[in-house]
């Protein structure tokens, strides 16, 4: 992740840092080139072979490595190693624009690493483009031949003439051009998978491809006609075809995230002997004075050491109701200051707060790659079989007195018909379905592969400020005159105040002349028309000297114990209207909730709020459990004992929600969310509509038996030349057809995912 190497220190590299107890040092580098697990396992097996480097984890979902190891190694060192095998790292002094504009925002979420995955370059594009040209002449004049012999006509054409050889000849060396630069990206996966000593299904597809074009060679200098240079053409152009339609799809699904902004500031005010200078946040030190202004973010966590003011700390407590600050109080780093102005002293850890968050969902989160996982198992046992077999095949023919040339294509033979290809197919367009069909409806998928995860799930939890509800102000209760209810929505439009939005937008009016405004860090006042209005809270009142009634005491009170905010309207000197303002539900709330339940999953909720603020949802029939008042740190606890007991998502939007999310064994950031908390999530729901939460759970379970369908196909290719190599009849043409029908079912399959679904929003 980036933002690891933006919070490192020490000996001048910015992506090492030092960890506390064990005296090992932590390196981060971002690694272009990672496109799949097999990644993961070379890069974790080459930083496991670096003298000094006692623990390696690498992420191809984050695009990064982890390295915790001693002072002996070098961060240069440790690039340098791991740039191999189509990989390359980097130091965050290195690369280009594009790595500063990343650095500027943060961190590097999972899906935004995508962006950086070389993925297919132009000249696979090319090669795939050539080979389908390569093979227009290839059928007119090649596969006549074939029906031909499959009919048993004679027509005293060959392919073994002289004219025919010269062909197929010039056929092998275009063809090398096509398996080359087409079928390099799995080609390289097959590398990786010898070099790592784990078989996957590259290798499957590699051995077709390459065994096909050693036959076809093999056959054509043996002076036989029957090649397989098609398939080689089509096996690796229908298989890169599909990383590449993966990869676009999840270039389209990192798209979605633009709303998404990051809670990170790079940039602080700093007071110095000469007044303020705007340093980097790095540069700031316990102790030291910043300057925040109204409506910008807290850089770093400390305290207020002058001046008063209203902190929305929704970001980083999850909760909406602003927070009055006064002289003394905690300033929590990534709160935005809503009114007046905010001098900080920078606390001992001033990275408490977004940044300190951030440097624990790394160490928290981790992917499980079941789908690809579980196909590179099954290669894992088809691959020795097929080498075993295929080699004695090869041996037999030899003791039986054949030549050299036809034992080797009898041993290719049993390659060619015998590897399950097809199962190269079945992951990425799996993958590229289940990603299109959410995006579609408004969630963006951080890693495609939690599609199976998901269906694990028996408890999902709810943070209730920003997921149950918009985490927006809004007006739920009036007490006073409608004259002055709408003198006071004028007046609030001159407030910055969320609560002073949510009354304007309420009863704001261009009827009355508003003069003599004067803001407070809990209200304003102002001369409406004729009168002089305060709005406010009550501590607001008492400091200006206005009176209140009992009555209105009361009433502010039972409002703030039911987890509202009341705020009071004053007029000549004393209260005389109340506004009550709380977070507005989510619509479908209800719905979602009842769908989650009707599937069997337990619904718990987790909130900050007290526990007359929960008490619609707490009371709803499909709620198994609530807990409220749960501090921020205790909701990370909270997931991990539920955790003890079952399977967890949870589905959260804050800051402070981002540990959490990590920690459960499934994750939903909401609409909203934070750049860090969505960095710890799964899946993100981008248009706020929570109803795409039980959606996601509909999608996973069709997820799955799409895959299985997939996984059958892939094995129609064997199903059909095998029984044909057996009987003695195979053809050149039988084999591309069953190619063909093998690669056409699956993407019509994965595409009828999505359309049996009925793409678009719920």
């Amino acid at each position: 992740m980036d933002e690891k190497l933006d919070e490192s220190r020490g000996d001048g590299n910015d992506d090492v840092e030092d960890t506390s107890g064990d005296g090992l040092e932590q390196t981060f580098l971002r690694v272009d080139g990672m496109h799949s697990s097999i990644s993961e396992d070379l890069l974790e097996k080459v930083g496991e072979g670096i003298d000094g480097v006692e623990d390696v984890s690498a992420s191809y979902v984050t695009g990064g490595v982890k390295l915790r190891h001693d002072g002996s190694v070098s961060g240069e060192e440790v690039k340098e190693r791991l740039s191999t095998a189509g990989h390359t790292a980097y130091t965050r002094e290195e690369g280009g624009e594009d790595d500063d504009r990343r650095d500027s925002g943060s961190t590097v979420t999972g899906a935004e690493s995508r962006r950086d995955e070389p993925m297919i370059g132009v000249k696979h594009a090319v090669g795939i483009i050539f080979g389908g040209f390569l093979l227009i002449p290839y059928m007119a004049l090649v596969y006549p031949g074939y029906v031909l012999s499959f009919l048993n006509v004679e027509t005293g054409y060959s392919l073994s003439a002289a004219d025919g050889a010269t062909f197929l000849r010039l056929y092998m060396v275009l063809t090398g051009f096509v398996l080359y630069f087409t079928g390099l990206p799995v080609l390289r996966g097959a590398y990786m998978g010898i070099l790592t000593r784990k078989p996957n299904t590259d290798m499957l597809v590699s051995l077709t491809i390459v065994t096909a074009y050693l036959y076809g060679t093999v056959a054509a200098f043996a002076g036989r006609g029957d090649v397989y240079y098609d398939l080689t053409i089509v096996v690796s152009s229908v298989v890169v075809s599909s990383i590449f339609y993966e990869s676009s799809v999840k270039e389209k699904a990192v798209e979605a995230l633009g709303e998404i902004t990051s809670s990170r500031i790079d940039e602080a005010r700093l007071y110095t002997d000469d007044g303020t200078e705007e340093v980097n946040v790095d540069e700031v030190a316990p102790d030291d004075r910043i300057l925040v202004r109204e409506g910008e973010r807290v850089p770093v966590g400390g305290s207020l050491v002058s001046g008063s003011c209203t902190a929305d700390e929704s970001v980083v407590t999850g909760e909406s109701l602003p927070v009055d600050k006064k002289e003394g109080d905690e300033m929590v780093a990534g709160s935005t200051v809503t009114s007046g102005v905010a001098v900080v002293r920078v606390a001992e850890d001033g990275s408490t707060g977004v940044r300190g968050i951030t440097r624990g969902v790394w160490d928290i989160q981790a992917a499980d790659h079941g789908a690809e996982r579980r196909t590179n198992r099954i290669a894992s046992f088809v691959l020795p079989v097929l080498v075993v077999v295929g080699v004695a095949v090869g041996a037999v023919y030899l003791a039986r007195g054949a030549s050299s040339a036809g034992a080797v294509l009898a041993a290719l033979t049993v390659f060619l018909t015998a590897s399950p290809w097809g199962m190269g197919l079945v992951a990425p367009l799996t993958s590229a379905s289940n990603i299109t069909e959410a995006t579609e409806n408004g969630i963006v998928v951080f890693d495609e592969t939690h599609f199976e995860r998901l269906r694990g799930i028996d408890t999902v939890v709810f943070d209730k400020t920003g997921t149950l509800t918009t985490g927006e102000m809004e007006v739920v209760g009036t007490e006073g005159s409608d004259e002055l209810l709408r003198k006071a929505g004028s007046l609030e439009g001159f407030a910055s105040h969320p609560a002073a939005e949510a009354v304007h937008d309420a009863f704001g009016t261009d009827t009355y002349e508003v003069e003599e405004v004067e803001t407070f860090a809990t209200g304003v006042s102002g001369k409406v028309g004729t009168q002089r209005l305060l709005v406010g809270n009550r501590a607001l009142f008492d400091d200006e000297g206005w009176d209140v009634s009992e009555q209105f005491r009361e009433r502010a009170e039972e409002e703030k114990d039911a987890g509202r905010l009341p705020v009071m309207i004053g007029a000549d000197g004393e209260a005389q209207a109340l506004i009550t303002l709380s977070d507005e539900h989510r619509e479908s709330w209800r719905e979602t909730v009842s769908g989650l339940t009707a599937k069997g999953i337990e619904v718990v909720i987790l909130t900050g709020d007290g526990e007359e603020a929960t008490r619609t949802f707490a009371e709803y029939e499909d709620v198994d459990t609530s807990f409220s008042e749960v501090p921020p740190k205790g909701k990370m606890e909270a997931v991990r004992r539920l955790s003890d007991d079952g399977t967890v998502a949870m589905v959260g939007d804050g800051t402070n929600d981002a540990l959490p999310l990590a920690e459960a064994d499934f994750s939903i950031s909401m609409d909203g969310g934070t750049a860090v908390a969505a960095d710890a999530a799964d899946f993100a729901v981008v248009e706020g509509d929570i109803r795409l939460v039980d959606k996601a759970f509909e999608i996973s379970q069709t997820s799955r038996r799409k895959y299985r369908q997939n996984l059958s196909l892939s094995f129609l290719y064997n199903l059909m030349v095998v029984p044909s190599a057996v009987l003695g009849i195979l053809n050149p043409l039988l084999v591309i057809s069953a190619a063909s029908v093998t690669a056409v079912g699956i993407w019509v399959n994965s595409s009828w995912l999505r359309n049996g679904l009925g793409g678009g929003s719920v």
